[in-house]
């Protein structure tokens, strides 16, 4: 299970590492696996889990700590060392199914020491605790205790000797299980192709998170299903968020790409056998590289892909196409002016057909985009409000393939812009740029002033002056564009 990020532009920069995951989780959770050891090889280094792919589902620690071993019959807990060795479950609770031998309806009752002690493992002095025993309220007498202790030791030797057949079989298979760690940590059993191809084939993600970031990634070939987050509605929001993760279902692993105290909820909930949340820090490092960093150390990755990727095929357009997008979803201080958007196609509406891009809160903007070019004889074609996250993929990477243009603000449509390598004019106010600005596309440039207020990060511009995007002006644009794409010189 993915948590994804909620913001658009956040989820298309966690592609790369969601990516990583899809390529390599096949190694990390064995469960989506066959045999019993396949998958462990990159998994053995001191302090990292691994689960085997057979029934019993191992989960193992070699940091000297945490050894358990499930199976039909309960579970044990050792440490190799010896300190603790735990009888839990339904192996205890066949032993009290013996100790209850002289009655199908009544249940044998000692005193809490007694109790405390058996279930602990310790020593019991069974014929210095047999003077306090009842049977429905009642006191035995002194013939009937008799016969009880005497059966006690008896129950109570047979276990031990169980207990201690049990015990050495588990520190068997415990060595059994050092020994092929051994030969995995010599050994690669599985390349890096077929580690691809083992994933492909077999993980499957359930993407949970916004509406926009899980349309996002319902085309992803591991997607196994998208479940929108809905429980900023409930009036309870942790409770349900709680409860919904509880309902997802069993995972081999989880992973959140947030790290808001309601995220910490849902991991909680989430039934999944290793989990692992986002942690924000303040180093200088773009979003891409954060988030594959939290990825590459969750799955213990010397190396991952980066590449954004996204699964959407570009529409195919019969002309260039120049896309206008004046949104942005943080806030006003990140927008550039729907007159300075205009006034840039209009300079070139007779090399490109133009589009204007935008959502449902951002019509306003794109209609006075549109009414200026309209009133000067431009035509364009006006789609806030009107596609789908899909189509709005589909569309800006084919105005990439048909020639074309993106002029954006620092958004989520810039960041899928980066995706499909789009040429993108990007536009930056108040943001850091160079943590959000277009990954690994060559074919984008940054435009942005230098002043003393800039990267302020705030919503709206804490001057009044909103300098950083007003004094950006659309000459700048049409020049950049000009010089980088057409190859005339500025003037020209």
């Amino acid at each position: 299970m993915i948590e994804l990020p909620t913001w658009l532009g956040d989820a298309v920069m966690a592609s790369a590492a969601v990516e990583a995951i899809a390529k390599h989780a096949a190694t990390f959770g064995a469960g989506n696996l066959t045999g019993e050891f396949e998958g462990l090889a990159d998994t053995f280094t001191d302090g990292s889990d691994f689960h085997s792919a057979s029934g019993d589902e191992t989960a193992r620690k070699f940091d000297g700590e945490n050894l358990t071993v499930g199976d039909d019959a309960g579970a044990f807990g050792d440490d190799i060392s010896g300190r603790s060795f735990s009888f839990l479950s339904q192996n205890f609770g066949a032993v009290m199914q013996e100790i209850q031998f002289f009655t199908n309806k009544n249940s044998l009752n000692s005193n809490s020491e007694f109790n405390a002690k058996f279930k602990s493992g310790g020593d019991v002095n069974l014929t210095s605790k047999m003077q306090n025993l009842t049977l429905n309220g009642q006191n035995l007498k002194p013939s009937e205790t008799a016969q009880i202790s005497t059966a006690f030791g008896k129950t109570a030797t047979n276990s031990e000797q169980k207990f201690k057949n049990l015990s050495q079989d588990f520190k068997a298979q415990t060595q059994k299980l050092e020994n092929q760690a051994q030969n995995f940590k010599k050994k690669d059993l599985l390349t890096a192709q077929n580690r691809e191809n083992l994933a492909d084939k077999h993980v499957k993600i359930v993407f949970f998170g916004s509406f926009a970031a899980c349309e996002l990634f319902k085309a992803h070939p591991n997607c196994e299903r998208v479940v929108v987050d809905n429980s900023k509605k409930a009036k309870f929001r942790l409770w349900r968020l709680f409860w919904q993760a509880r309902n997802l279902g069993k995972f081999d692993a989880a992973f959140s790409f947030r790290s808001s105290f309601a995220s910490k909820i849902l991991l909680y909930g989430a039934r999944a056998q290793q989990k692992f949340i986002f942690q924000k820090s303040k180093d200088g490092a773009h979003q891409v590289q954060k988030y594959l960093k939290f990825v590459k150390s969750a799955l213990n990755l010397k190396r991952a892909d980066d590449e954004l990727k996204l699964y959407f095929e570009p529409r195919k357009f019969d002309a260039p196409v120049l896309g206008l997008n004046p949104g942005a979803s943080y806030g006003s201080a990140k927008r550039w002016y729907p007159a300075y958007f205009a006034q840039v196609a209009l300079h070139f509406k007779d090399k490109f057909k133009i589009m204007i891009f935008g959502g449902v809160g951002e019509r306003d903007m794109c209609e006075q985009i549109e009414r200026i070019l309209r009133e000067n004889g431009a035509d364009c074609e006006n789609l806030a409000g009107k596609t789908s996250v899909k189509e709005l993929c589909e569309n800006i990477g084919g105005t990439g393939q048909s020639g074309g243009i993106f002029v954006t603000n620092d958004s989520g449509p810039m960041h899928i812009a980066a995706a499909y390598k789009t040429p993108t004019i990007a536009l930056f106010g108040p943001t850091r740029f160079t943590q959000t600005c277009p990954w690994r596309n060559e074919n984008a440039r940054i435009l942005h002033l230098n002043l003393e207020c800039m990267p302020c990060m705030k919503r709206a511009c804490p001057l009044k002056n909103h300098a950083c995007m007003k004094d950006l002006s659309p000459q700048a644009v049409i020049q950049t564009i000009e010089r980088e794409f057409f190859g005339k010189a500025q003037g020209n």
